[in-house]
């Protein structure tokens, strides 16, 4: 269920620029500093008047843009997997949130209904016979030759429990599926259109003991999982009236800007560690400090090439990278160049290709004559990349070998 009114932002949004009720909603719910000028935030919002999409820097909104938030919800997913985060534990600062309903709905369509048939035991010579059960219960009878003999025997059966955690659990999913189809079909077609009439007939508090009293008796991984969502669905009920102040995204989207660079060059820094650490000269000793040590988002090569990235999350127009990001780079290259076995260096910036100016690289040069000190400070080519382009090879898991090449390629040149 989208909604007939849909808003959309990108990130970094002046908070000025907000509409009322939005603003309001998302300073609290995302717990923003007050004093807060812009959003930091990627993702999607439900305000009490229906859905803000907020989307990366660089990404244009088009007329397809139902396609684009696919896309976006396939990377958050894909990131909650690489970074570990959630909403309460942080890479940095960032906080990352996928809302207990769309796993309800994903759960739903991977394994069902909460199935209510249950594994029960009696005595009995009929049915499957579960040995194992029936050793350790039984005491044995001796036969004529002196051999155990089990005259009483324990079979299983399946037997139907009580119904009512499917009934909530149809009910959740139903739920699930209004507000989340659109984002899992291209379509946008109800993903369980057999579940759609499904009402509560509980409280939410009510179905909150039912389903933690249940949970304690289930030993199957998917009862606990499903029994488990259902839990966090309910309770976030039983906190929140309707689906205002709802949230599916990331604050801090510059964490995944970086894995995402990463994957997108296929980043080779854990075959090609620094080889330069800071170090102290303690008395007689020197201390190496490597924990300490330069750690670039993204290095590629290949023969005696090497490249050194840094992914920046910039709108290039607005922000230009500081003094800090252009030293680092500068030590890379200085660092790199003490191995014999790489003689051609590049350093790089890498940015969201949002609209405005642009710049080819950044250098240095004399303030009174302008004169380029490109012997000191190698230049460093700066890159702009189609985020969309980004994100799917991100979901996909692949490289992109022609953008890794281009790369390459000024350093073999």
């Amino acid at each position: 269920m989208i909604g007939s009114k849909v808003r959309h932002y990108h990130d970094g949004v002046s908070v000025q620029d907000l509409d009322g009720d939005v603003k309001d909603t998302i300073v609290s719910t995302l717990s923003l500093p007050l004093t807060s000028s812009s959003i930091d935030f990627v993702g999607f919002f439900w305000s009490t008047d229906g859905l803000c999409v907020f989307w990366p820097k660089g990404m244009k909104k088009r007329s397809s843009w139902h396609d684009d938030a696919r896309l976006l919800v396939r990377c958050l997913r894909r990131a909650a997997r690489s970074l570990c985060l959630d909403a309460a534990s942080a890479n940095g600062s960032s906080q990352l949130e996928i809302p207990v309903e769309l796993e309800l709905l994903e759960d739903y369509l991977l394994n069902g209904l909460f199935d209510t048939r249950e594994r029960n035991f009696r005595m009995s010579q009929t049915g499957k016979i579960n040995w194992s059960r029936t050793i350790r219960q039984i005491t044995p009878l001796p036969d004529s030759e002196g051999n155990p003999f089990y005259y009483e025997q324990i079979a299983s059966f399946n037997r139907n429990s009580d119904g009512v955690i499917r009934a909530l659990h149809s009910y959740a999913v139903a739920f699930a599926d209004r507000h989340f189809a659109w984002l899992l079909s291209p379509e946008g077609k109800l993903k369980a259109p057999e579940l759609s009439s499904s009402q509560l007939t509980l409280s939410p508090r009510v179905a909150l003991g039912l389903i933690r009293a249940e949970l304690v008796r289930q030993f199957s991984d998917i009862k606990k999982h499903q029994l488990q969502l259902l839990e966090a669905f309910f309770l976030k009920q039983t906190k929140r009236s309707g689906f205002s102040g709802s949230w599916l995204g990331i604050t801090s989207f510059h964490t995944l800007w970086e894995e995402m660079c990463g994957s997108y060059f296929g980043d080779q820094k854990r075959m090609c560690p620094s080889p330069a650490v800071p170090a102290y000269e303690v008395g007689q000793s020197l201390q190496q400090e490597i924990s300490n040590a330069p750690k670039p988002d993204v290095i590629i090569y290949e023969g005696d090439c090497l490249a050194v990235i840094d992914a920046k999350y910039y709108d290039f127009a607005r922000t230009r990278p500081s003094w800090q990001d252009l030293v680092k780079q500068f030590f890379y290259a200085k660092a790199f160049s003490h191995r014999v076995n790489y003689r051609r260096i590049e350093n790089a910036l890498v940015f969201p290709n949002t609209d405005g100016v642009k710049a080819s690289q950044a250098l240095v040069v004399d303030r009174v004559s302008s004169r380029r000190m490109d012997a000191e400070f190698s230049p460093i080519k700066l890159i702009f990349l189609d985020v969309p382009d980004v994100m799917n090879h991100f979901v996909n898991g692949k490289v992109n070998l022609a953008a890794r090449e281009r790369v390459l390629a000024v350093l073999r040149s």
